[in-house]
């Protein structure tokens, strides 16, 4: 793979983490309820299990979802 090629895939991946966070962020600031936080919460801890099971890393948590 051409140098080009591999900085754009790391620009494309960093910037779509960018704009989660700030997404994210900006959901946090609207949210005041402590219920609301931790579904949140919860939910970005999901998705970086779900990253981290996709790119091969292992998790000894068991699953509660189906």
């Amino acid at each position: 793979m051409e140098n080009y090629q591999f900085l754009t895939l790391v620009g494309m991946l960093a910037g779509g983490f960018a704009w989660m966070i700030a997404w994210l962020r900006s959901i946090d600031h609207r949210l005041n309820d402590l219920e609301t936080r931790v579904s949140v919460l919860e939910a970005r801890m999901g998705f970086i299990e779900r990253l981290l099971e996709m790119f091969g890393a292992p998790i000894n948590k068991p699953r509660s979802d189906p």
